[in-house]
This record gives C-alpha cells, sequence and structure tokens, in this order.
C-alpha cells in the first residue's frame, strides 16, 4: 500500500469521525464520558466540543507522525520490505481511535456496558499486527524494537524482532482470554503489554552480549 493510498483513507476515516462526532452531538449531554477505571467504570468526562475534536486530533498527529517518520529515516530503504505491513498498522490504529469514539457515543446515549471488555478484542488484534510487522522489520531508527543493542548490530536486531514478532502474537491471544475472566480483565491486557516489552528489551541485551563473545 503507497504512502498516497494509506493517507486517502486515513483522512476519510478522520473526516468520518468529525461529521459523526458532530451529527449526534445534539443528542447528547453536556457531559460525555472519556475515561474508564480498570473495571471499566466511567472515571472522567468531556466537553462537546472536546468530544467532537479530541480524537479526530488525535488520529491525525498520530497518522502523520506515523506515515513521514520513515521518510526520514537515514535507513528508509531497509523500510521498504514491511511497508505494505506497516502502512496497514497506521490505518488499524486509526480505527482504534475511531471505534473508542462509538464507545464514548454509545456510553453517552446511556448504553451500559464494560469498555474494557469492548476494548479487549481491538486491543489484542492490535497486538497480533505489532507482532506480524516486527517480524517482518529491518534495521530502522523509527520502527521496531529500538535499544542500543538492537540498533548496534544486526543479528541482535533480527534475533530480537523474531522473538518480538511471536511473542506480541501470543500476547494478543493472551489479552483475548481476558473475557472469560471479566473481574480482572484489565489485568490480561496491562501484564503481557508491559511483561512483553520489558523481556525483549532484556532479551536484546542478552543477545548482544553473546554476539560480543564471538568476536
Amino acid at each position: 500500500m503507497s504512502t498516497k493510498n494509506t493517507l486517502i483513507v486515513v483522512v476519510i476515516l478522520i473526516l468520518f469521525t468529525v461529521l459523526l462526532s458532530m451529527t449526534v452531538s445534539s443528542y447528547l449531554p453536556d457531559r460525555i464520558p472519556s475515561h474508564w477505571d480498570a473495571n471499566g467504570n466511567i472515571n472522567g468526562y468531556q466537553s462537546k466540543t472536546e468530544f467532537i475534536w479530541i480524537m479526530p486530533g488525535m488520529m491525525l498527529f498520530l497518522s502523520i507522525l506515523m506515515i513521514f517518520l520513515p521518510q526520514i529515516d537515514p535507513k528508509k530503504a531497509n523500510f521498504l520490505p514491511t511497508r505494505n505491513a506497516y502502512h496497514l498498522l497506521v490505518i488499524g490504529m486509526v480505527v482504534f481511535l475511531f471505534a473508542l469514539q462509538i464507545y464514548m457515543i454509545l456510553q453517552a446515549l446511556g448504553y451500559k456496558f464494560n469498555m474494557v471488555l469492548w476494548m479487549i478484542p481491538l486491543y489484542a488484534a492490535l497486538m497480533a499486527g505489532i507482532g506480524f510487522l516486527l517480524e517482518r522489520a529491518r534495521m530502522n531508527w523509527f520502527v521496531g524494537i529500538r535499544t542500543p543493542w538492537t540498533l548496534s548490530n544486526p543479528v541482535v536486531w533480527e534475533k530480537t524482532h523474531r522473538m518480538g514478532g511471536w511473542l506480541f502474537k501470543i500476547c494478543g491471544i493472551v489479552i483475548l482470554l481476558g473475557l472469560f475472566f471479566i473481574p480482572i480483565a484489565f489485568w490480561f491486557i496491562i501484564v503481557p503489554t508491559v511483561g512483553t516489552a520489558l523481556f525483549l528489551v532484556v532479551y536484546s541485551y542478552i543477545i548482544f552480549q553473546q554476539e560480543q563473545k564471538k568476536i
């Protein structure tokens, strides 16, 4: 998928989000739910103006950042083999934020549901998508597991990203299991995500030390 096509899809999603938010705003209360605790209970609100513009603003900022950073990467030639997967992930992130806006609309309209449980399938899919991208990522400065050790050695980069690809896919599966453990579903999101990230940092260091001993 080209940068142009990705931008077109992203812009359409952002404009649709703005249009939808403006259309339904007259039917919503003055205070709209915008934040939830670990149990899925509402603990934060925003005004209608914030509701209309904050999420599209986040979508725009994130998509521009993700699309254009690889363009200024000194190693951007390494990005080309994973361009399609990366652009699909960019669109996936925007869809993720669009879904959050839909959830806020439903909550504001009085529909009662556990926000954490609704988030789990989306977040699990996002983690799996990241895993799919990581196992294909070549060394660069903006996309991937960028530790001092992966950026210093191509072998460390390759091994860490191969491991990261598997772990993020497994992470997605573990997150889905949270649907069967409703009281602690939030922890099925946080623990695998943080644990995987920390493990990969340590793993990259260990692999680097092993490679150094071969020299």
